[in-house]
């Protein structure tokens, strides 16, 4: 436990240079940025946990934006850096909406939003409509997600586990659902204890490497991730799809090659035999119990 984590108003200008200085330390090892958060989870500097963090009100996080955070970047040499704000649970998307992005300072800065998905077995998608502003386009991305054991019977490493697998794809498609341009996972690649991380935050990943025996071990969840990131190539524009059956999660997109990729998961313990219509054009495929899919096809 690290307690509560604040930056006093009168620093905030120098908190902000220490930006610059850490993009100045990658660029001299040819490592660049295109985008930036205003702060990781800022409600946790708030409340106290185990990760050091930098806690703000909304009224801090307005004045800590528009007056030291968003000027620092933009005339500096990092100006083109997309800013993403919020970078937090989306059951705090509300306050967002009414008490951050709706100052007109803080909104001219602001090109995205960042969202992470710790409270989304608690909460509604519904509340990702938030996530926006009257105002000004901004793009949604998925910041952060892991399977992590507070939130999953104490479980750290389930090695093999299909559920955490379907979690992430269920997720990926939810959020895309809802206008998100990408989902990022937050550990890629742990060893078998799930780390490492000096304050014992240990959680399940995608890929687990086995250092004793110089393994590693593709988990259902590498896979969930692989049906997007493979299949639903850069650029590629989501369609309006839709299914009678609620076993199934589906999305829909065309790609820039012209190919329609439709993405199906079916939660059920039963196959499911399922007719797609594109267009008129019909075609009936017959989807395995538990099963990820992706269906590629040339209108």
């Amino acid at each position: 436990y690290n307690g509560f984590g604040r930056v006093e108003s009168s620093y905030y200008d120098l908190w902000a240079e220490y930006y610059l200085k850490f993009f100045d330390a990658y660029l001299e090892n040819n490592v660049t940025f295109w985008g930036v958060t205003t702060q990781n989870e800022p409600l946790d500097g708030l409340i106290g946990t185990s990760v050091p963090n930098n806690g703000f009100t909304s009224s801090e996080m307005v004045n800590w934006i528009k007056n030291s955070f968003g000027p620092t970047i933009r005339n500096s040499s990092y100006s083109d850096l997309k800013i993403m704000v919020h970078d937090d649970q989306r059951l705090l998307l509300p306050l967002l909406k009414y008490q951050v992005i709706s100052d007109s300072d803080v909104l001219a800065y602001a090109d995205g939003i960042a969202v992470h998905w710790y409270t989304d077995f608690i909460t509604s998608a519904s509340l990702l409509d938030f996530a926006s502003s009257d105002d000004k386009d901004l793009f949604r991305l998925g910041t952060e997600a892991c399977i992590d054991p507070t939130t999953d019977l104490g479980v750290t490493i389930d090695l093999g586990s299909w559920a955490r697998g379907e979690r992430y794809f269920k997720s990926i498609i939810e959020d895309l659902n809802y206008d998100f341009v990408g989902w990022v996972d937050w550990n890629m690649a742990l060893n078998t204890s799930g780390g490492p991380n000096w304050i014992q935050n240990e959680v399940d990943g995608p890929i687990i490497v086995n250092t004793t025996s110089d393994e590693f071990y593709k988990q259902p969840m590498f896979y969930a991730l692989g049906h997007f990131s493979k299949f639903v190539v850069t650029d590629s524009q989501r369609v309006a799809i839709s299914t009678t059956d609620d076993d199934l999660d589906v999305i829909g997109f065309v790609r820039p090659d012209g190919l329609v990729a439709v993405v199906i998961l079916n939660s059920d313990d039963d196959a499911k035999s399922v007719k797609i219509d594109i267009a008129g054009a019909t075609e009936v495929v017959q989807i395995s119990s538990n099963s990820m899919n992706t269906l590629l096809y040339s209108p």
